[in-house]
């Protein structure tokens, strides 16, 4: 856990999940009551694999569920929206913001001005109390 602007426990950070850590990460997520992961790594086919389900098939893990529920596009910047379901149906909803352009093809300081302000419109409609994950490699 890292000290943030505003609380003490505002992020973890965290290493792009790999095959062996896939189950780790997702319940992680749940354990801390993570509503948004900001993904900061770009994703390719093998060093750094996309860890979560395709819209049209669950990821099933152990003792998880990973739905698919939405996505959408823009200048740089990627949003995927995400039910996991736990054993006893607890259900948690987690906004992945990925950013394209991070950190070498960020163009402009504006680049990263605007996903800091996504990433807190994103916090601040969730009404989440959990920390922020943060994804790199």
């Amino acid at each position: 856990m890292c000290l943030g602007f505003s609380k003490v426990r505002e992020f973890i950070l965290t290493p792009h999940p790999m095959e062996a850590t896939l189950n780790n990460f997702w319940q992680m997520l749940c354990d801390h009551n993570v509503s948004t992961v900001v993904l900061l790594s770009l994703v390719d086919d093998e060093d750094f694999p996309v860890f979560w389900p395709d819209p049209d098939a669950d990821l099933e893990l152990d003792g998880l569920s990973i739905k698919h529920l939405s996505g959408s596009d823009r200048v740089g910047i990627a949003t995927r929206s995400f039910a996991i379901i736990q054993e006893d149906d607890d259900e948690l909803h987690v906004d992945l913001i990925q950013s394209s352009s991070w950190p070498r093809h960020s163009s402009t300081s504006t680049d990263l001005f605007e996903l800091i302000q996504f990433v807190q419109d994103t916090v601040a409609d969730s009404n989440s109390s959990g920390p922020i994950v943060v994804v790199d490699r």
